[in-house]
């Protein structure tokens, strides 16, 4: 064999490993979104009983700005400070727990994506967080953690919010723990500049409001019928968007699957 196709061959085989190492990585990812999603839907069968009135949290008290599915709508025009180039963009709703694990992985795959395709005027984020996983925490952590992003969004909107939304995510809290002090999630608040927000975080002022979210959500279908059934749930112009079924469980959408539902939606 010359040296030319011995060269070859190594870089065909170097390549088939690279592809093979990558197919692993993605079942992986594959794996664990089925496994938290059987974990999630386990818990949500009480979503309709668990809005917490059996708690002291305090009054009622709502975030103001909201769409009427209780969403944070993330645009060209927050993310750059400029005027949007597309009055049209597909609209993009993502229902998470900052306690959730599948969502983090979630972000990790698609945030850095979702973010570039806001910024270029593409789509707009319609975030809609809700609390359903406090009971793995000691300390209503879910609830504690969307109450502080309110008060991030009610001192700084929906791009501070946004940025609030990555740190918690990025520094997401193990499961059966304190999850983060409430004076973490207020340093956090001032990292992204609603240094305001802090006594509201402290006071935890919309702790009422996020444990009546998992109620309110149950309550959602798409554009085609079908429930918010667990988190991360994504919707793309009105309808769910997920990954390809294994084992007759549907996986979380990656990349491909949203770019798809994307450009359908500009058809």
């Amino acid at each position: 064999m010359t040296n030319d196709r011995r060269k070859r061959a190594e870089r065909a085989e170097q390549m088939r490993l690279e592809r093979a190492k990558a197919d692993k990585r993605q079942r992986s990812l594959i794996t664990v979104a089925i496994v938290v999603v059987v974990v999630v839907l386990v818990g949500l069968g009480a979503w309709a009983f668990s809005s917490g009135g059996d708690k002291d949290t305090g009054p009622l008290v709502t975030p103001k700005s909201l769409t009427s599915d209780g969403g944070i709508v993330f645009g060209q025009e927050a993310a750059t400070g400029t005027a949007p180039t597309n009055l049209n963009p597909v609209n993009v709703v993502v229902y998470e727990d900052f306690q959730c694990p599948i969502c983090q992985i979630f972000e990790k795959t698609n945030g850095e994506f979702l973010d570039q395709q806001v910024r270029d005027g593409a789509i707009s984020i319609e975030y809609r967080p809700i609390s359903i996983l406090d009971t793995p925490s000691s300390s209503r952590y879910a609830s504690r953690a969307l109450s502080a992003a309110m008060c991030v969004y009610e001192d700084q909107g929906a791009k501070a919010f946004s940025a609030f939304h990555d740190l918690l995510f990025a520094n997401q809290p193990k499961e059966n723990s304190d999850g983060l002090p409430d004076s973490q999630l207020a340093d956090y608040a001032k990292q992204v500049g609603a240094a305001g927000a802090g006594r509201c975080v402290t006071d935890e002022t919309y702790m009422t409001w996020s444990l009546g979210t998992s109620a309110s959500t149950a309550k959602t279908k798409d554009a085609e019928g079908k429930k918010v059934s667990g988190t991360p749930t994504i919707w793309v112009d009105g309808k769910a968007v997920e990954g390809p079924e294994q084992d007759g469980q549907a996986t979380m959408a990656g990349v491909a699957d949203i770019q798809k539902a994307i450009t359908a939606a500009k058809l």
